[in-house]
């Protein structure tokens, strides 16, 4: 995965026709940040207007508490996701309330 997206971003450089010189050090950026954007703990906390990152919360939790904290397992939530659809028949819903 990590080779194909220096591929992607390889492709990119060569389209915005970068110097070859200097696409060293702009893929070390661009991968450093896919990294953030991709990994749990690079990521920033989506419960707060702050941009703490996952693992800089958990480095302060482990404080507070007096030890080590670490994430043994996460649930990703999808929109939408749980929320059954209540499907009715039209004609059925009618004549319920028609009363027929």
């Amino acid at each position: 995965q990590i080779a194909k997206q220096k591929e992607i971003f390889e492709h990119q450089l060569k389209e915005e026709g970068k110097p070859e010189a200097s696409w060293a050090k702009i893929l070390e950026g661009k991968l450093s940040k896919w990294f953030t954007e991709v990994t749990l703990h690079g990521q920033e906390n989506v419960w707060g207007a702050g941009a703490d990152t996952i693992d800089k919360i958990r480095q302060e939790l482990g404080k507070s508490v007096g030890g080590d904290v670490a994430i043994k397992e996460f649930v990703r939530f999808e929109l939408g996701e749980g929320i059954a659809k209540k499907t009715e028949n039209l004609a059925d819903e009618v004549a319920k309330t028609i009363g027929a």
